[in-house]
Order: structure tokens, then C-alpha cells, then sequence
């Protein structure tokens, strides 16, 4: 897969259909895990705030 259809892949939520693409998906996921406090990703609060 190209770079460039990657990166639009992860932009795209494919809102209106059954499904979600893996590039959107995965991002979500990432996501999810870098702002879950139990997770081992936790990169902790930007700014200190």
C-alpha cells in the first residue's frame, strides 16, 4: 500500500457503511491505549495539565 493511501486511510472513518478500514481502525486502537491510564503506552497528560 502507498504511504499517501495509508496515511488518508487513517482520515477516513468510512462513515455510513458497515465497517470501518484497518488503517482507521488501528489508529483508534492506538489511540485508545496512549489516553488509558492501565495501558503500558500511557504517555501521561500533554502540557501538564
Amino acid at each position: 500500500m502507498a504511504n499517501n493511501d495509508h496515511k488518508n486511510n487513517q482520515k477516513n472513518g468510512n462513515t455510513g457503511t458497515s465497517g470501518t478500514n484497518n488503517e482507521y481502525q488501528k489508529m483508534l486502537d492506538n489511540r485508545s491505549n496512549q489516553l488509558n491510564i492501565n495501558h503500558p503506552e500511557y504517555k501521561g497528560v500533554k502540557n501538564g495539565k
